[in-house]
């Protein structure tokens, strides 16, 4: 397996822009991955220790230690993941049939700020 981050730089790790532009990166790298007949799965330890340990004012231990043994060039990695081959097959996630959401919101009234 191999072990994948989105690096960002670090004034940008809690950017709400940023944040939707990585998981919008991340679900085309795994859609691209499972075509191709790889598995993939999300690793965050790291940047939610990194965002833990600023939201609580502690000593930054998991961004020092990510910035020594990553090779951040000044950026935090803000989404991590491993991918490789599958040992043994892997079943689809269950979807529900279309009949279940078609038409879903229909009706529905959007809010609107006054």
């Amino acid at each position: 397996a191999y072990f994948g981050l989105f690096v960002v730089p670090a004034h940008r790790l809690l950017d709400d822009v940023v944040s939707l532009q990585v998981g919008r990166a991340w679900q085309r790298l795994q859609l691209a991955a499972t075509l191709r007949g790889l598995v993939c799965q999300p690793m965050n330890q790291i940047p939610e220790r990194i965002c833990r340990e600023r939201q609580l004012g502690h000593e930054p231990k998991m961004q020092s230690a990510a910035e020594q043994q990553l090779f951040l060039n000044g950026g935090l990695p803000t989404f991590c993941f491993r991918m490789g081959v599958p040992t043994r097959e892997v079943p689809h996630s269950p979807r529900r049939p279309v009949e279940a959401v078609r038409g879903f919101g229909e009706g529905v009234q959007a809010r609107t700020e006054e």
